[in-house]
């Protein structure tokens, strides 16, 4: 592949996406001109993740036009009728309409998609599900302190159930057997290996995989909707709690094991594994 040649191509027709975007709702935005384009998508090409990649064509349309902040500014104590007549009203809603043709093109052109022919995938498969494994094992396993992403956490109260969770989560650990945690690592990896070959393949198979390795006794849960987010509010999704427990986590110790507010998944564009909490989102 000629690198340069794909993304040029890519960004020329994203040129002409965005254009037409534009006068399709009558809007003409000299701010953002083909040179500023190419400019800002060469350098979402370059990024060295796809997530700082991400983090850079989300922010461009406020860098050059006004209005990002202007929500704050209207006054929405009279009637709507009188609202959207004010200069703060139009100005914020002329600058959702710019980003909204902006986010359309990027998505039009599957930029994700030959930002990943130009430089490669994060993490073969196998890699991606071990880095999501020990992360996995690594939070429930090891000492660590709970967090439920509350904005006032620091509260005497909020800090007060943060410390039991750590107290229980800690107390928990006791009941965990190193072969434990050795069959818990062994079917996140499979569990995360089935849930990518699916997603490429659709292979009814590894919806069969599910169903045998990870079957739900009590009936509740039957995995007739395929694969789901192993995740974690203040108690464990379906699936990450029949992963412990077929592990032979003791069933009274999952939930306290868990970490609250919590989420690992692996990226379909580039098998990046993405860790996250309410307060951060990080590339592992």
């Amino acid at each position: 592949m000629d690198r340069d040649k794909t993304i040029n191509k890519a960004i020329e027709r994203f040129a002409k996406d965005f254009k037409r975007n534009l006068k399709n709702i009558g809007l003409d935005v000299p701010e953002i001109n083909d040179e500023i384009i190419k400019t800002e998508l060469t350098e979402y090409f370059n990024k060295k993740t796809l997530s700082e990649a991400h983090s850079h064509i989300y922010h461009v349309v406020e860098k050059y036009v006004d209005g990002h902040d202007s929500y704050k500014d209207i006054d929405w104590s009279v009637e709507r009728s009188i609202v959207v007549e004010t200069e703060a009203y139009k100005t914020w809603h002329q600058y959702e309409d710019i980003e909204e043709a902006w986010y359309a093109s990027y998505r039009t052109n599957n930029l994700d998609k030959i930002w990943v022919e130009a430089n490669g995938r994060a993490h073969t498969e196998e890699e991606a599900a071990k880095i999501a494994a020990d992360k996995w094992c690594e939070l429930l396993f090891n000492w660590h302190f709970q967090d439920n992403g509350a904005s006032n956490e620091d509260h005497p109260g909020g800090f007060t159930a943060c410390a039991l969770g750590t107290i229980l989560g800690n107390k928990c650990r006791e009941n965990v057997t190193e072969e434990m945690e050795a069959d818990a690592h062994e079917l996140f990896k499979q569990y995360y290996l089935k849930e990518m070959h699916f997603n490429r393949t659709y292979d009814l198979d590894d919806i069969q995989w599910l169903k045998d390795t990870l079957p739900d006794k009590t009936g509740k849960f039957d995995w007739k909707y395929g694969f789901c987010d192993l995740s974690c509010d203040y108690d464990p999704s379906w699936a990450l709690y029949l992963i412990l427990l077929h592990a032979g986590i003791p069933e009274k110790s999952i939930s306290g094991l868990c970490p609250w507010k919590t989420r690992i998944t692996i990226r379909k564009e580039d098998n990046a594994v993405m860790y996250g909490t309410y307060q951060h989102c990080e590339e592992l």
